[in-house]
Protein backbone atom coordinates (compact mmCIF):
# COMPACT_ATOMS: atom_id res chain seq x y z
CA UNK A 1 0.00 0.00 0.00
CA UNK A 2 1.67 3.52 -0.92
CA UNK A 3 1.55 6.03 1.83
CA UNK A 4 0.92 9.74 1.62
CA UNK A 5 4.25 10.44 1.81
CA UNK A 6 5.35 8.24 -0.46
CA UNK A 7 3.25 9.27 -2.95
CA UNK A 8 4.77 12.76 -2.45
CA UNK A 9 8.00 11.62 -3.09
CA UNK A 10 7.10 10.40 -6.64
CA UNK A 11 5.75 13.52 -7.21
CA UNK A 12 9.27 15.29 -7.07
CA UNK A 13 11.13 12.48 -8.34
CA UNK A 14 8.78 12.59 -11.37
CA UNK A 15 9.40 16.40 -11.38
CA UNK A 16 12.96 15.81 -11.73
CA UNK A 17 12.79 13.17 -14.08
CA UNK A 18 10.49 14.69 -16.49
CA UNK A 19 13.80 17.33 -16.75
CA UNK A 20 15.97 14.41 -17.35
CA UNK A 21 14.07 13.34 -19.96
CA UNK A 22 13.85 16.71 -21.73
CA UNK A 23 17.52 17.37 -21.47
CA UNK A 24 18.27 13.18 -22.47
CA UNK A 25 19.08 13.26 -26.93
CA UNK A 26 18.97 9.50 -25.88
CA UNK A 27 15.13 9.82 -25.45
CA UNK A 28 13.15 10.46 -28.60
CA UNK A 29 12.33 14.34 -30.04
CA UNK A 30 8.77 13.39 -29.26
CA UNK A 31 9.17 12.27 -25.90
CA UNK A 32 11.46 15.03 -24.54
CA UNK A 33 8.99 17.93 -26.50
CA UNK A 34 6.36 16.47 -24.72
CA UNK A 35 8.22 16.52 -21.03
CA UNK A 36 9.03 20.21 -21.34
CA UNK A 37 4.93 20.31 -22.49
CA UNK A 38 4.26 18.68 -19.41
CA UNK A 39 6.62 20.40 -16.92
CA UNK A 40 4.70 23.78 -17.76
CA UNK A 41 1.73 22.42 -15.61
CA UNK A 42 3.63 19.93 -13.30
CA UNK A 43 3.76 20.55 -9.92
CA UNK A 44 7.17 21.72 -8.52
CA UNK A 45 8.44 20.23 -5.36
CA UNK A 46 7.58 23.63 -4.29
CA UNK A 47 4.30 23.93 -5.01
CA UNK A 48 3.07 20.59 -3.49
CA UNK A 49 4.88 21.97 -0.30
CA UNK A 50 2.81 24.83 -0.48
CA UNK A 51 -0.42 22.50 -1.30
CA UNK A 52 0.51 20.66 2.18
CA UNK A 53 1.13 23.71 4.41
CA UNK A 54 -2.08 25.47 3.19
CA UNK A 55 -3.64 22.24 3.32
CA UNK A 56 -5.90 22.53 0.39
CA UNK A 57 -9.05 20.68 -0.40
CA UNK A 58 -7.75 19.79 -4.09
CA UNK A 59 -5.44 20.69 -6.77
CA UNK A 60 -5.47 22.74 -10.09
CA UNK A 61 -6.89 20.85 -13.07
CA UNK A 62 -3.91 21.26 -15.03
CA UNK A 63 -1.47 20.22 -12.33
CA UNK A 64 -4.18 16.88 -12.44
CA UNK A 65 -3.72 16.74 -15.72
CA UNK A 66 -0.02 17.23 -16.10
CA UNK A 67 0.52 14.31 -13.29
CA UNK A 68 -2.08 12.03 -15.62
CA UNK A 69 -0.18 13.11 -18.47
CA UNK A 70 3.28 12.33 -16.80
CA UNK A 71 2.11 9.38 -15.30
CA UNK A 72 0.96 8.11 -19.33
CA UNK A 73 4.48 9.25 -20.77
CA UNK A 74 6.65 7.53 -18.08
CA UNK A 75 5.08 4.51 -18.72
CA UNK A 76 5.71 4.33 -22.10
CA UNK A 77 9.44 5.33 -22.25
CA UNK A 78 9.84 2.70 -19.43
CA UNK A 79 8.12 0.32 -21.70
CA UNK A 80 10.39 1.51 -24.74
CA UNK A 81 12.98 -0.89 -26.27
CA UNK A 82 15.12 2.15 -26.56
CA UNK A 83 15.02 3.80 -23.00
CA UNK A 84 18.46 4.56 -21.86
CA UNK A 85 19.43 2.19 -18.43
CA UNK A 86 20.18 5.10 -15.98
CA UNK A 87 16.48 6.51 -17.22
CA UNK A 88 14.86 3.04 -16.55
CA UNK A 89 16.63 2.70 -13.55
CA UNK A 90 14.69 6.12 -12.20
CA UNK A 91 11.60 5.19 -13.66
CA UNK A 92 11.43 2.54 -11.88
CA UNK A 93 11.34 4.05 -8.74
CA UNK A 94 9.47 7.05 -9.57
CA UNK A 95 6.72 4.59 -11.00
CA UNK A 96 6.83 2.91 -8.29
CA UNK A 97 4.18 4.67 -6.04
CA UNK A 98 3.20 7.45 -9.00
CA UNK A 99 -0.74 8.06 -8.84
CA UNK A 100 -2.74 6.31 -10.99
CA UNK A 101 -4.78 8.06 -13.60
CA UNK A 102 -8.14 8.28 -11.17
CA UNK A 103 -6.30 9.32 -8.56
CA UNK A 104 -5.13 12.56 -9.86
CA UNK A 105 -8.18 13.34 -11.48
CA UNK A 106 -9.77 12.54 -7.64
CA UNK A 107 -8.06 15.12 -6.44
CA UNK A 108 -8.49 18.01 -8.91
CA UNK A 109 -12.36 17.83 -7.24
CA UNK A 110 -12.63 19.87 -4.06
CA UNK A 111 -14.12 18.16 -0.85
CA UNK A 112 -13.94 19.12 2.56
CA UNK A 113 -14.21 15.73 3.32
CA UNK A 114 -10.92 14.56 2.17
CA UNK A 115 -8.19 17.12 2.70
CA UNK A 116 -5.08 16.93 0.81
CA UNK A 117 -3.04 15.41 3.66
CA UNK A 118 -4.98 11.89 2.92
CA UNK A 119 -3.42 11.61 -0.08
CA UNK A 120 -0.44 13.66 0.46
CA UNK A 121 2.25 14.40 3.19
CA UNK A 122 5.72 15.71 3.14
CA UNK A 123 8.00 13.24 3.14
CA UNK A 124 9.59 13.89 6.38
CA UNK A 125 6.86 13.23 8.08
CA UNK A 126 7.31 9.48 8.51
CA UNK A 127 11.33 9.38 8.18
Amino acid sequence: MTMPHERTRSLRWAYEVLQEIRADELVTDGDRTRAAELLVSFPTPATVLGWLQSDASCIPVDAALAIEGTGDLLRSIYRSETCPGNLRHNLTFTLRHFPDRKSAERWSRCSAALPIRTWLLPEDEYE
